[in-house]
């Protein structure tokens, strides 16, 4: 029997890498002439970089940037040739980087990605930025800001940082960038509306119903300002981020699928049985640009039988994954006092162990 695992991450728990390891080692235990393939994967969410420098190589830099709230902090960028870079946003403004209590999309800004993209345009032809994991709904003003852009209110007046910067926008005068930008997306929601970045992402930032209201009014403004194209797939990505460098020129891709190319997943599934993927927690999003539906996906297309082992399970939400041809969709959750977070790899091993149990006797 031949199985390839392939998990997201399981955030705050497990890194990809650490995920694949605890799956594949309770499979084992159960399957010991089985044959197991360990394929860590990520979406444009944290951890990417890393994942896409397991599979093709490439060279860590590590550079002085700020976080969210305008703190020094250093962050580390992967240079994949001599011309092309990865940049992770959640590096400079990542939600984790911020105590619960700082947690404020109207005021954390974007600024951080800007001076981190600034420091290696000089030398970069090619730069891909992953937009998952931040902190901030500021339609990316912040990080513009930092690129040399004049962001203005109406007296000519720069605006002020973070999601209330939107609220006052007349004009922007966008920065000259010679470099192609691709961004890796791992949502598909537009910038506005019930599925925007104010309505969907901003409470998961810190925002409450007032400042989501706030931020949706402010997120029309920039609209309404910068142009382009904010309904269009992606734009909500990274509280407006994506939107704004879509503005600037910015090429999207489905972060997945950027990733399922790096790993070369398809010529992995090549004459296996299973495929086995996961996360921290399926739910509604799973299967909208994450990575266990774009496994889902491929597999389906291969017609190879899947399997979804994640930490926890919405279980009135998954409809969406048996509908893209899971077998079965699977928690992790312990019971009996065990706690997943100090003990994600244990719990993660046992439960493998068992669905390899269960294979065995297929």
């Amino acid at each position: 029997m031949r199985i390839v695992v392939a998990p997201d991450s399981f955030k705050g728990t497990l890194t990809a890498a650490e995920a694949a390891i605890a799956i594949a080692t309770g499979l084992q235990q159960a399957l010991p002439d089985a044959e197991i393939l360990r394929v860590p994967l990520a979406d444009g969410g944290e951890g990417t970089a890393s994942v896409w420098q397991a599979a093709v190589g490439g060279t860590w830099e590590t550079l002085a940037t700020v976080d969210p709230l305008g703190r020094p902090r250093n962050a580390a960028v992967l240079w994949l040739d001599a011309t092309t870079v990865v940049i992770e946003a959640a590096t400079a403004i990542g939600l984790p980087l911020l105590a619960d209590r700082e947690r404020n999309p109207w005021r954390v800004s974007s600024y951080g990605l800007g001076e981190l993209i600034a420091q290696v345009l000089p030398r970069a032809q090619t730069l891909w930025i992953t937009l998952g994991g931040s902190a901030t709904v500021d339609g990316g003003i912040g990080c513009f800001q930092a690129l040399g852009a004049a962001i203005v209110d109406a007296q000519g007046l720069a605006v002020e940082p973070g999601g209330a910067g939107l609220a006052t926008v007349a004009a922007v005068h966008w920065p000259k960038i010679e470099a192609d930008i691709h961004l890796a997306l791992d949502v598909t929601n537009p910038l506005l509306g019930e599925l925007g970045a104010a309505q969907v992402f901003a409470p998961q930032k810190g925002a409450d119903p007032a400042m989501v209201e706030a931020l949706e009014v402010a997120m029309q403004r920039w609209a309404n300002v910068a142009g382009g194209e904010p309904q269009a797939a992606g734009m909500g990505a990274a509280g407006g981020l994506g939107y704004g460098l879509h503005c600037l020129g910015a090429h999207c891709h489905r972060g997945i699928e950027v990733i399922l190319a790096a790993t070369r997943l398809r010529e992995q599934l090549s004459g296996a049985d299973w495929v086995i993927t996961g996360e921290g927690c399926s739910d509604r999003q799973s299967s909208g640009g994450k990575v266990v539906g774009g496994v889902l996906e491929l597999a389906q297309s291969l017609k190879v039988p899947a399997l979804v082992l994640s930490g926890a399970v919405k279980h009135t939400e998954v409809q969406p994954l048996l509908d893209r041809g899971a077998v079965a969709v699977w928690d992790a959750t312990p019971h009996g006092g065990v706690n997943l977070p100090q003990d994600a790899a244990t719990c993660l091993c046992w439960a493998s162990e068992q669905l390899g149990r269960m294979l065995a006797q297929r």
